[in-house]
């Protein structure tokens, strides 16, 4: 009778390390179970201190999230994975407290502008346009390309120049985008010149 005793106290107290149930896993209806009992309860500050001190001794694994993340840095995301990534995002907008959080996290970073920026090309955004760069000229140039953008084919009204120089106004040198391509091709000059390029000697 003892045994059994010190047995069943032994058992019903929880003990470190042990491998009784080690690998398996709850079913289904369990884990329902379990999430359905732990609803609507709220942890004392004191479990909380407590559950805060047992994570304080172990080395925290990564989440599911973080994982992923670690695995596709540096990797080219396919053109499939874009539009997934993009569709999903479509429509949200951030709340009020979140936009607040963004302000308070990037206060107090110092960004690189004018000269000591990446990208700066001896402030050629500020030059003039030639007097040849009308608004009748704009126009001609988006009705020869159907007011479509010539890189995503949907609507657009931006004319782009093609070797970025703005005194160049050949209808040759100017091609029609959307606002969101025309930002997209400020990057990567020399290949989105010689794509335009291609693109109008295939046209003409």
């Amino acid at each position: 009778m003892k045994l059994k005793i010190s047995y069943n106290i032994c058992m019903s107290k929880f003990q470190k390390g042990h491998t009784i149930n080690l690998g398996k896993k709850h079913s289904k209806s369990t884990r329902e179970k379990m999430s359905d009992s732990h609803k609507g309860k709220v942890l004392t500050e004191q479990h909380k201190q407590r559950i805060g001190k047992y994570r304080l001794g172990k080395k925290q694994s990564l989440s599911v999230k973080e994982k992923i993340r670690k695995t596709l840095l540096g990797k080219p995301l396919s053109e499939e994975r874009k539009k997934k990534i993009s569709e999903a995002h479509r429509g949200l907008k951030h709340s009020e407290e979140h936009k607040k959080k963004i302000s308070k996290a990037l206060k107090g970073i110092i960004r690189p502008r004018g000269e000591k920026h990446h990208l700066w090309k001896g402030g050629i955004s500020f030059e003039p346009y030639n007097v040849d760069w009308t608004s009748t000229l704009r126009r001609s140039i988006r009705e020869r390309d159907h007011y479509i953008c010539q890189l995503c084919n949907s609507y657009g009204k931006t004319v782009h120049h093609i070797d970025y120089d703005k005194k160049n106004c050949d209808p040759k040198n100017l091609i029609n985008l959307c606002r969101k391509c025309n930002s997209k091709v400020n990057y990567n000059r020399k290949y989105w010149k010689d794509y335009f390029q291609t693109l109008l000697e295939i046209q003409n």
